[in-house]
């Protein structure tokens, strides 16, 4: 917590207002001398005396004290790549210890909440032991309940009720997850249509800036959506080796369309890899090698531009708009977390096909002297 700063506020407040300790302490009743202890920080007021000292300069409590609940979202940007760094580096309970003095401190800040919710769950995995695990997550829940009962805010609700459903898929309570989802993913609800709503008003409104950044906000988010869900798709027809083929070929085409590898690589990524999981089971070791090829090229690219989003050619007006959200356009987990979890892909048993490739050794020492570069 910020160090409270009431003696220095009486007397910044009595200045401003050209008021003299003989005239405070009349009003409040007490000497001249306590004024003064309580300007020199050697004792502090009675707490009966609070309200009467904030009505006096006509401001609350909190403010008397120079506690603020809410914090700012530049440093609510800031406390979390803090913390986000410390998770990589630093013991994780301690963090945690970290995280909880925090979200105490700003209890009835929601924006912040919301910030430490989605640090805590991409980062729970790194607790010792599934208990652990499983109470962070518990943790996490609640959290969510608060949010979505007494933000006040439709937006932080919405975004804790998807919160919820995600950390009710990893404590394996599906029936739960999908009752929590059904009702506001239904696809036939009119809030599908909101963003052409929204890009036609900004036309009929000549604000044509806002037509144009809106829509193509909604284009990235239906691209990511789509490759993202495309994926899932690609992953259940796996036992259908043309059909799961054709659905590969597609999102591929898309990508390529779109340039995904360059725009937003971390789902180009996980598609890739995907890929090469597939045809290593179908036994077609070139087509494998070729999107392994894909899958390194796109690593290196993400590492050696720096994680962050971006935008290009087709999305231009996308840098100002992350640049504008809660973390900015930063990544949500440290890079040396983000590398670290490439390497334990290339771990994985089930790539021993293309283990003797130098595509792979290249990747992997790639890799290495990149997470030891971000440890110095």
């Amino acid at each position: 917590m910020e160090t409270l700063q009431l003696a220095e506020n009486i007397v910044q407040l009595r200045h401003k207002y050209k008021i003299t300790q003989e005239d405070l302490a009349k009003f409040l009743g007490v000497t001249k001398a306590s004024i003064s202890k309580w300007e020199n920080g050697q004792s502090y007021p009675d707490i009966v005396h609070l309200p009467k000292l904030a009505s006096y300069f006509d401001i609350s409590i909190d403010q008397l004290f120079g506690y603020q609940p809410q914090m700012t979202k530049e440093k609510i940007k800031e406390c979390y790549q803090e913390l986000a760094w410390d998770f990589a580096n630093r013991p994780f309970e301690d963090v945690m210890i970290k995280t909880k003095a925090l979200m105490k401190e700003y209890y009835s800040c929601y924006p912040l909440l919301t910030q430490i919710i989605i640090l805590w769950l991409n980062h729970y995995s790194l607790a010792e032991g599934e208990a652990r695990q499983k109470e962070i997550l518990e943790s996490i829940l609640e959290l969510n309940e608060r949010i979505i009962n007494e933000s006040g805010s439709t937006v932080l609700a919405g975004d804790a009720v998807i919160m919820k459903a995600m950390v009710q898929m990893q404590l394996k309570e599906t029936q739960a997850a999908i009752t929590t989802l059904e009702e506001i993913l239904d696809p036939r609800r009119l809030t599908r249509q909101s963003d052409g709503l929204l890009i036609q008003a900004y036309l009929m409104n000549n604000e044509m800036e806002k037509a144009e950044k809106t829509a193509q906000i909604s284009i990235l988010l239906s691209l990511l959506g789509l490759l993202s869900n495309g994926s899932l798709y690609f992953s259940m027809k796996q036992s259908e080796p043309e059909l799961a083929e054709t659905i590969l070929k597609r999102l591929e085409a898309v990508m390529e369309i779109f340039e995904a590898d360059r725009l937003h690589p971390n789902v180009s990524i996980s598609v890739y890899y995907q890929a090469i999981l597939f045809y290593i089971t179908q036994n077609k070791e070139k087509e494998a090698l070729e999107e392994f090829k894909k899958f390194s090229n796109c690593c290196i690219f993400m590492i050696s531009q720096g994680i962050r989003l971006h935008g290009d050619q087709f999305f231009t007006k996308l840098d100002e708009w992350f640049d504008s959200l809660e973390l900015g356009s930063a990544p949500v987990r440290n890079e040396k977390l983000i590398i670290a979890d490439l390497l334990k892909m290339l771990e994985n048993p089930a790539l021993n096909m293309i283990l003797k490739y130098d595509e792979y050794q290249y990747l992997k020492k790639y890799l290495e002297k990149d997470v030891e570069n971000v440890n110095h």
